[in-house]
């Protein structure tokens, strides 16, 4: 595993994707639900080298549905996934970034696609490219962990039937594809009506036997509301072939309301 994090030196921020609108570019999903739509383009070309990048989906034409979206570079019709399923859920006119440092070639062609729990949905994404130096080796892969393409949500967390005591692990991944370097976070609600203040661990291990690596990481669900919608990076080494779970804690201990989704992205 390569040892340490990113220390970034950036120079120029370069914006791809945002409208004459002041919003990103559009991605329809796929009339079906939680089915993938068609690629938009982000840019034609990146003017430099990227070495990390923000990805700001948002302003859904529906509020509290949740999505997810494929960020790719390649040709029309030959793209490669890059980042898969960045999921979001949240109100028609907020605006969830999330930094992902990772690199890019100058030259690339960047699109997106989404998917949906609802029909005829519609996001807006929009990349900040930060082109610069990296004193140690910058991060090249992006692996999704715990999301359910065919629900398009996250693993379902349990906080339990006690308040602010953690409940059961949840597996998110039986085992990791790289060595992982960083991790960051999406949530959802289930696409029910959650709610309560959230306590959450990240460990690592045989189910029974698991470590924690980042404790008690804070957020907050309502309905159709995580907040925040995304947490992270995390600077932390995992190595490749581990089992990822995750627990929390809850003000909520209502069966039917106290428990949300969570998807991890191991970034190595």
């Amino acid at each position: 595993m390569a040892g340490g994090f990113w220390v970034p030196n950036y120079v120029n921020f370069l914006d791809y994707g945002t409208s004459a609108i002041s919003a990103g570019t559009i991605l329809t999903a796929n009339a079906s639900t939680n089915t993938k739509g068609s690629y938009a383009q982000i840019t034609a070309s990146t003017t430099y080298d990227i070495c990390g990048l923000y990805v700001s989906i948002g302003q859904a034409n529906t509020a509290g549905a949740a999505y997810s979206v494929d960020l790719a570079v390649g040709a029309g019709g030959s793209e490669v996934i890059i980042i898969a399923d960045i999921s979001y859920q949240q109100g028609s006119t907020n605006i969830a970034p999330l930094f992902f440092p990772i690199g890019i070639p100058a030259g690339s062609r960047i699109a997106a696609r989404c998917q949906s729990t609802t029909t005829v949905a519609t996001i807006k994404c929009q990349v900040i490219g930060m082109d610069g130096n990296f004193l140690q080796p910058h991060l090249g892969n992006c692996a999704t962990y715990g999301f359910n393409s065919s629900t398009t949500l996250g693993t379902l967390i349990d906080p339990g039937g006690t308040t602010n005591t953690k409940g059961s692990y949840a597996q998110i991944t039986a085992s990791t594809t790289y060595d992982i370097n960083a991790v960051s976070f999406s949530f959802d609600s289930q696409s029910t009506s959650a709610n309560g203040a959230i306590a959450f661990d990240l460990a690592v291990g045989a189910a029974a036997s698991e470590v924690v690596v980042i404790p008690n990481m804070l957020m907050n669900i309502g309905t159709n509301r995580p907040l925040p919608p995304q947490l992270g990076p995390f600077a932390v080494e995992i190595p490749a072939g581990s089992r990822l779970a995750i627990r929390a804690s809850s003000t909520n201990n209502t069966a039917g309301t106290r428990k949300f989704g969570a998807t991890v992205y191991g970034i190595s």
